[in-house]
């Protein structure tokens, strides 16, 4: 494999046509492209009073779910940390069946968000959630942003191509 190689992709993917149409079909021209900045996602193992209002990655363990019956009302899911500080995550208009199904009780997942505190409670609203279990979703401390608001491309999708890019030279053994 070399790096002036094209882009081993499906034709009709609407994804890649716009890769190939922004940045080229080599893979040297999909590593050139630099982030725009770094979001740090701030790893911790307990919640502080002074990390109110900054985003927060937790490791925590699902307690129980309380559904809304009112529309006005987030669904929530309580868990706790690993040091038992209870944390609330919130969920505005969403499928009732899918959270359930998807976050089992006393499961363990990794959630990122901006912390609040309400009605003494700590809270994250509409986190961003890694399981732990699933071996395609890698957490990354750092990760990079990149300026693809106009360009019609899926940052996760990209993060994914470029990582898949940057493993072949990881795996490479250069003079």
């Amino acid at each position: 494999m070399n790096i002036f190689n094209k882009i081993n992709s499906p034709s009709q993917s609407v994804f890649f046509k716009n890769v190939t149409l922004y940045f080229g079909n080599r893979i040297i021209d999909i590593l050139l492209h630099f982030p725009k900045g770094i979001f740090f996602k701030n790893l911790k193992s307990n919640v502080d009073p002074s990390d109110i209002g900054k985003i927060i990655t937790l490791d925590l363990q699902i307690k129980e779910h309380k559904p809304n019956y009112n529309k006005r009302i987030p669904y929530k899911i309580i868990t706790k940390t690993q040091e038992n500080q209870r944390i609330d995550l919130l969920f505005f208009n969403s499928n009732k069946k899918y959270l359930l199904n998807s976050f089992l009780h006393d499961q363990v997942i990794k959630c990122t968000g901006k912390l609040s505190y309400f009605t003494n409670q700590y809270q994250l609203a509409h986190p961003k959630i890694v399981k732990n279990d699933s071996q395609e979703d890698v957490f990354h401390e750092f990760e990079p942003i990149y300026d693809l608001s106009r360009k019609k491309i899926n940052k996760s999708l990209f993060r994914k191509l470029i990582l898949k890019k940057i493993k072949y030279f990881i795996e490479e053994k250069f003079p």
